[in-house]
């Protein structure tokens, strides 16, 4: 009996040796607590000391000290500092930012514009220069016209000088005979919003074996409402059904630049109507991206800071995402104006307004469609 009582006092007094020696896990982070520096993690026995290191920071921080709180700036404990551990422990770094790099946007010809100190997602800014020029992008080379390397809003790789992708005020008329004529369909059917209308008057009237229904402003309230956009289709497609242009119809439906949060209701009402189109009078029908704009140019002409290039790019993802695997077809006049060029309608006191198209533009936008049509 007296050895079982011995040999159980030694387990316990083994026990308490453990449990007196078990170690306590020492953590390093950064200031905010999200990523811990698992290289500088210790282990340590209790009511022993260690020697505290330096956080391994780029050469844009310099390292202060240690604080015991996430967020916190106060300087608890230096590097090289010995501390005694009495359990698990979390430091938070604490850095002073010292060196910047610097993001510098210049205009097309090489003359400083802006500049910001460069982060993880800074975004091109939009740009005007004024003078009838359209801004459409920006480039890592001066002096271009064209081919847009970064979109306005889009995010800034790297610290660097960007230049303004610029095409100069665009004055030029519209031939009509340089306007496509599809071979595939009867008759062609482009229902828009003030892009559209300014077709009409930049083409002298409705291109051949085509018609233009739209009207400036509007957007998918004025589409579904009665005397609206889709009734006025019907009309001219039930006008036209016994004739040649109702043989096999398309129909392309460009809007959204003037309700560019309502991508969900575009893309419903769409693939319904398309169904009632293609039952009633035989059409094809297609839904156009909406092209590019400069927020910016658009304010200083009109005031309203409604539109952006962001708020563009958000709508054509979510009418992509959402058309994707249905019958109708999406034609990209945002994608091919990007890898080519644009340039802006000239308004009042010949300043271009940054959200309406030039003839050469809208030229360039029909003719695409038509290709697309034909493909």
């Amino acid at each position: 009996m007296l050895l079982v009582i011995l040999m159980c006092l030694g387990c316990a007094l083994l026990s308490g040796e453990a449990m007196a020696a078990s170690p306590g896990t020492v953590r390093f982070y950064q200031n905010s607590g999200v990523r811990e520096f698992v290289v500088l993690r210790r282990k340590a026995a209790k009511n022993t000391n260690i020697t505290l290191p330096k956080a391994p920071l780029n050469s844009y921080y310099t390292f202060i000290g240690w604080t015991t709180r996430a967020n916190s700036s106060k300087v608890v404990y230096k590097a090289g500092q010995r501390i005694r551990i009495r359990g698990n422990l979390k430091l938070y770094c604490v850095a002073k930012r010292t060196k910047v790099d610097n993001v510098f946007f210049c205009k097309a010809d090489g003359k400083k514009w802006s500049s910001a100190v460069w982060k993880k997602g800074l975004l091109f800014p939009e740009a005007d220069c004024g003078g009838g020029t359209t801004v459409i992008g920006w480039s890592e080379s001066p002096n271009q016209t064209s081919g847009i390397k970064y979109a306005m809003q889009t995010k800034v790789p790297k610290p660097g000088t960007y230049y303004m992708v610029t095409v100069p005020a665009d004055r030029s008329k519209v031939s009509r005979s340089s306007l496509a004529v599809s071979s595939r369909y009867s008759h062609v059917y482009l229902v828009g919003d003030s892009r559209s209308y300014f077709m009409i008057g930049q083409f002298g009237g409705n291109p051949d074996k085509a018609t233009i229904i739209a009207k400036a402003g509007q957007g998918y309230s004025w589409l579904t409402s009665k005397n609206g956009g889709y009734e006025k289709l019907l009309a001219a497609l039930k006008k036209n059904s016994k004739t040649a242009a109702g043989r096999n119809p398309a129909v392309v439906i460009s809007l959204g630049v003037n309700d560019l949060s309502d991508a969900a209701r575009y893309a419903a009402w769409v693939k319904s109507a398309e169904k009632t189109l293609k039952k009633k009078y035989n059409c094809t029908v297609y839904f156009t991206t909406v092209g590019p704009m400069n927020g910016l140019m658009y304010k200083h002409f009109s005031g309203s800071s409604a539109r952006s290039s962001s708020k563009v790019y958000a709508y054509n993802a979510a009418i992509k995402k959402r058309l994707k695997g249905s019958t109708v077809k999406v034609i990209d006049i945002y994608g091919m104006l990007r890898q080519t060029a644009w340039s802006s309608m000239l308004r009042r006191k010949n300043q271009a307004d940054g959200l309406h198209y030039s003839a050469s533009t809208s030229l360039k936008i029909y003719n695409y469609i038509i290709s697309c049509l034909d493909k």
